[in-house]
């Protein structure tokens, strides 16, 4: 759903609903749905063994670079360590 066509249901200039979001979030709409969007994506890279390339695609993000800066953003670390850390951790816990 686009921003205006959420302003449009809602009756509000796309404006109007942006700055009441930013009012009530601390972010913008935009902002808020890719952080939203990189939070189920890292959530998949934790518990899945799925190619980081196809995880960033079904979860939109345009390639892996784009995936990567935004989970990086997220979480301060790459999917790349988050899924050395998660190998790392199943190996430990099997031993």
């Amino acid at each position: 759903l686009s921003l205006r066509e959420w302003a449009a249901h809602a009756g509000v200039r796309p404006e109007e609903l942006s700055r009441g979001f930013r009012r009530h979030f601390g972010t913008s709409p935009k902002l808020y749905r890719l952080e939203a969007r990189s939070r189920r994506a890292w959530q998949k890279i934790l518990g899945s063994t799925q190619t980081l390339t196809a995880i960033a695609h079904e979860y939109g993000f345009a390639d892996l670079a784009h995936l990567s800066r935004s989970v990086r953003a997220l979480t301060g670390a790459p999917p790349s360590a988050w899924r050395a850390a998660t190998a790392t951790a199943a190996l430990t816990e099997s031993d």
